[in-house]
């Protein structure tokens, strides 16, 4: 919400496919639900913003990319593709958004150096609800 969302679904508590609720954007950072279940809570209209989906294996993101785009031959409802590639320019904008005070980025966790392995195995359960930041020195 302190981002701008209307609403915000904790998928480890809360089932959003269940209460009939319909949303006209569903950015989705998680994708551990199927494709067909996504779509179902999005108005006839609406959009789907795939953001994750590597489910593990060596394609990454690829597979679901893919299966999201086939799905939206077939539906009303968009699909906005993000795909990451980050270049000079946009991270130099990123920082002025940062020093300038207009963007805030949220630091879930710090780490040290010697908790590398701890940091690692955080991030990889997939649960992070921020950056984890390692810290080199103090």
């Amino acid at each position: 919400r302190a981002l701008g969302a209307d609403e915000v679904i904790d998928y480890t508590s809360e089932d959003f496919v269940k209460g009939g609720r319909r949303f006209d954007v569903m950015l989705d950072l998680v994708a551990n639900r199927s494709l067909s279940e996504c779509r179902s809570v999005i108005v006839k209209s609406g959009t789907y913003v795939p953001v994750a989906g590597t489910n593990g294996d060596w394609l990454g993101p690829l597979p679901r990319m893919i299966a999201t785009l086939v799905m939206s031959l077939f539906t009303s409802q968009k699909v906005a593709m993000f795909v990451m590639a980050p270049k000079q320019a946009d991270l130099l904008f990123l920082k002025e958004l940062v020093e300038t005070g207009r963007a805030k980025p949220t630091i879930e966790r710090r780490y040290s150096l010697a908790e590398l392995g701890d940091a690692l195995a955080h991030v990889g359960q997939g649960h992070s609800q921020g950056q984890t930041v390692i810290q080199i020195a103090r």
